[in-house]
């Protein structure tokens, strides 16, 4: 659809208004949810890794201990 035929559809528009409007470029919208998911993700794993590592490596010293005199 081009110019004249929008105009005749809504009515008269001011020309320094539909200029202004074809210049202005539109603006690109910055997603906050895809710029930090993978930061979330980071923290999570690190996270499990803070809590299993020392669980395993408690469970192979308890092992040992256990049977040391055995």
């Amino acid at each position: 659809m081009n110019i004249p035929r929008i105009v005749d559809a809504i009515g008269y528009i001011d020309d320094d208004l539909i200029t202004a409007a074809l210049e202005d470029p539109p603006r690109k919208r910055h997603n906050l949810m895809i710029k930090w998911m993978p930061v979330a993700a980071c923290l999570a794993l690190v996270m499990i890794a803070g809590i299993l590592v020392p669980h395993f490596l408690r469970k192979d010293a308890a092992a040992e201990e256990k049977y040391k005199y055995h």
